[in-house]
């Protein structure tokens, strides 16, 4: 199973039950900077080799989206964590 899916099912909980609501018009910004830091540091990781994938997919769809280079998952928790 793939742990990131878990990680980031979690983070979605946490984030719905502990966002102040009123104030995420102005932390929507940081969510937005840190899922791009994380996508950027995921893509030039994979382009120098340094990952070494050992977990197999949730059989999702051959999109580049769940690719291993764009774990949506990853950058989902990213942006999560940015927002708070």
């Amino acid at each position: 199973m793939n742990p990131w899916l878990f990680s980031f099912l979690i983070s979605v909980v946490l984030l719905l039950t502990l966002v102040q609501w009123k104030a995420i018009s102005t932390n929507i910004h940081g969510g937005i900077l840190s899922a791009i830091y994380m996508f950027v540091d995921v893509t030039m990781g994979d382009r120098l080799n340094l990952f070494e994938y050992r977990y197999v997919g949730l059989n999702l769809p051959q999109w580049q989206l769940f690719s291993d280079s764009t774990n949506v998952f990853l950058v989902g928790i990213a942006f999560n964590i940015g927002i708070f």
